[in-house]
């Protein structure tokens, strides 16, 4: 029997083309509808289905809707996980605090992936940096537990104590 299901607050991004018009990054809160994702979980969390977007990251939007229905457990991932609007439908938050060489290991991985050019993989990660002090790093404070993510992705247990 399966009682767990993941949804990845990835498949709420708006448009990659609406972010950069709008000069946002994808950890920007508004880079995200947090709405819609709420909407969903409240949706899941009330024992009925939901229909979430499934956003694929080399089109640069989402691509399709796929039926999730409800389970025991619900794992929910992603950068905004923590965020107000999303945090009080979860019972345990994690937050990974990764250590900034780890973060930049994503210019790679998002030019192997995600089929951007170098150039715009490394101004993704230069906003990357601004973002994560403004609107990421912040959200620590209302994590259940915090995991140290160091260079080597080894995890370090860091609170609570």
């Amino acid at each position: 029997r399966d009682d767990s299901r993941v949804v990845s607050l990835d498949d709420y991004l708006i448009p990659r083309l609406a972010r950069d018009t709008r000069g946002i990054g994808a950890h920007d809160h508004a880079a995200t509808n947090l709405e819609r994702a709420a909407a969903d979980l409240e949706k899941l969390r009330a024992g009925h289905p939901c229909a979430k977007p499934v956003y694929d990251h080399s089109r640069g939007g989402a691509v399709s809707t796929e039926t999730i229905e409800p389970a025991r457990f619900l794992i929910v991932e992603g950068v905004h996980a923590l965020h107000p609007r999303v945090r009080p439908l979860i019972d345990l938050g994690v937050f990974l605090d990764a250590s900034a060489e780890v973060r930049y290991r994503r210019v790679a991985r998002d030019v192997a992936e995600k089929g951007l050019s170098e150039t715009y993989a490394r101004g993704v990660y230069a906003r990357l940096e601004e973002e994560c002090k403004k609107f990421l790093l912040p959200l620590r404070d209302l994590a259940d537990v915090v995991i140290a993510v160091d260079d080597a992705f080894g995890l370090k247990w860091v609170s609570p104590a």
